[in-house]
């Protein structure tokens, strides 16, 4: 703990998964986007900035294409909900930690279940941040989300985040062929397809934009570099694929072979970001096999 930035301010994220106030300044905009998917507003200023996303909402120009197949193949491998990837423990608990220093969790918890409509996926999220300076906290953020899939859609979602004194909210209703979005920034439709920015869906990889959990917005998004590694997560050392992510919030990203969310990491003025998969409590493990 105790890490400000270099100017002696804390650590700030300007995409939906939070280090920093994101975007404070509330926009009382309605949003529609065109046939390409574009918004027919442009973006103001607050939109460019490069920070980070940590914990509720983030990131698109997909630039997947060389680096990997499109299509419908790869649609059916990485386009939904349905086809995440789960551990055993249910759950994923990450270390947050700044400049070698823990700042805070991140645990996304997952419940399975049929009804009615068809399989059933409800994930809750959870972010606590707080950084200290001289023993005295200069930055908390917290986010609380939660999504409900069904048959791999986002039929629903509902997020509040108190990034440091400053609240943001985000609901999202399935509505036919789109996905009605109410937030701070405004509103707008997505498309029936759009998913959040809150990483633990490996399917946003093959999106152009997603619904930056924090504040609302359509955020586009990049592949820029994709390498595989060897990392230490989730107390072992296991095989990665890591994706370096361009647009607004750039980071990068690490799957299991098994295609489970794993580690994020990216810089914060200078020092970096990460979070980090733990081991399970009780003996159940967090690590999908694969």
């Amino acid at each position: 703990m105790g890490l400000t930035a270099n100017d002696g301010r804390p650590p700030r994220s300007d995409c939906g998964n939070p280090i920093g106030p994101g975007m404070r300044k509330k926009r009382d905009s309605r949003l529609r986007l065109n046939n390409d998917g574009q918004d027919e507003m442009p973006m103001d200023n607050t939109t460019r900035r490069s920070t980070l996303c940590l914990a509720g909402a983030l990131i698109c120009g997909g630039t997947l294409g060389a680096l990997m197949p499109r299509g419908p193949f790869m649609k059916a491998l990485i386009g939904s909900a349905s086809a995440a990837t789960i551990p055993p423990a249910a759950r994923l608990p990450f270390t947050v930690s700044r400049g070698g220093s823990e700042i805070g969790r991140h645990v996304v918890s997952f419940v399975r279940d049929r009804s009615g409509d068809g399989e059933r996926l409800t994930v809750d999220i959870e972010i606590d941040l707080s950084v200290s300076f001289a023993f005295i906290t200069a930055y908390e953020y917290r986010h609380r989300n939660r999504e409900i899939w069904v048959d791999g859609r986002l039929v629903s979602m509902e997020t509040t985040t108190d990034d440091n004194g400053d609240s943001f909210f985000v609901t999202a209703q399935a509505n036919g062929d789109s996905i009605r979005v109410e937030s701070t920034s405004g509103s707008y439709e997505a498309p029936s397809t759009a998913i959040p920015s809150s990483y633990w869906n490996r399917a946003f990889l093959d999106r152009d934009r997603i619904i930056n959990t924090q504040d609302g917005r359509f955020m586009p998004v990049s592949i820029e570099g994709r390498t595989d590694e060897t990392i230490r997560a989730a107390g072992r050392d296991i095989a990665a694929t890591r994706y370096d992510i361009g647009g607004l919030a750039p980071l990068s990203i690490w799957y299991s072979g098994a295609g489970q969310w794993v580690k994020l990491a990216f810089d914060a003025q200078g020092s970096e970001v990460s979070y980090l998969l733990n081991a399970g409590a009780g003996g159940a493990s967090t690590l999908a096999d694969g």
